[in-house]
């Protein structure tokens, strides 16, 4: 098993440093905020057979519903997450804006290979057949479909499934959430209820540096040269 992140280390000062660091590290060409990745490779024997498998969990495309940055705009600006034309024009207070960034979204994918996301680090964790089978087990009957920022993403599912395989790695990481912030000279309220104060999710930054750790520690070999190999020879096939 070789679990991989892309880490873009990003700014977890505050809310608004994090949207900021995501922002100015955003891919120009897909035009998105960068929060990073993280996804597994698995290579074994199951059921007398070779198995390979690669990928992660994705999500909140803003198909079904607003992405999580426009979601919150909406509920402070009109004060509903994705408002129709008449309540535009009737626009209502929301105490707590914040609060969308707690929704779980319905569009939620599985990610195959790296997505595109370029690995920043990788490491090997040897298993045995039984660690694999339960590994492979759960990546296969993971629920895909859900997605919420805090707590089932792709971060989230790593961890899950480094702790599937008897291993443990840190992965949370806790942002203070401003209460009110200035938008083109106004103040505006994001929260009400101190519950959305601090917004604690999995992030590949946390992964990354717990990775390295593990990997000092002797618990993981290093894999990010094997994995770069690997994708150059792919390419060329």
């Amino acid at each position: 098993m070789v679990v991989l992140v892309h880490a873009p280390h990003l700014d977890y000062s505050s809310g608004r440093a994090l949207v900021q660091s995501m922002r100015a590290r955003a891919n120009p060409q897909l035009r998105e905020e960068e929060a990073g990745h993280a996804w597994v490779y698995l290579r074994g024997i199951h059921n007398g057979e070779v198995v390979e498998w690669e990928g992660g969990h994705t999500g909140a495309f803003g198909e079904i519903a607003p992405i999580p940055g426009v979601g919150v705009k909406n509920l402070i600006q009109y004060g509903y997450v994705d408002p129709t034309p008449e309540q535009k024009l009737s626009p209502r207070h929301e105490p707590n804006p914040a609060k969308y960034m707690w929704v779980t979204y319905h569009d939620g994918m599985f990610q195959p290979d790296s997505g595109a996301h370029p690995a920043t680090f990788a490491a090997r964790y040897d298993l045995s057949p039984e660690q694999f089978a339960r590994v492979l087990d759960y990546a296969m009957n993971y629920d895909y479909s859900s997605y919420c920022i805090i707590d089932h993403q792709c971060a989230a599912f790593v961890g899950e499934i480094v702790q599937v395989a008897g291993h443990y790695l840190e992965h949370e990481v806790s942002v203070p959430i401003e209460k009110s912030v200035k938008i083109l000279g106004h103040h505006v309220q994001l929260w009400e209820d101190p519950q959305y104060s601090i917004l604690t999710f999995s992030s590949p930054d946390v992964l990354e540096r717990s990775l390295k750790q593990a990997v000092w520690q002797g618990e993981a070999r290093p894999a990010l040269s094997w994995y770069q190999h690997r994708m150059r020879a792919r390419r060329y096939l």
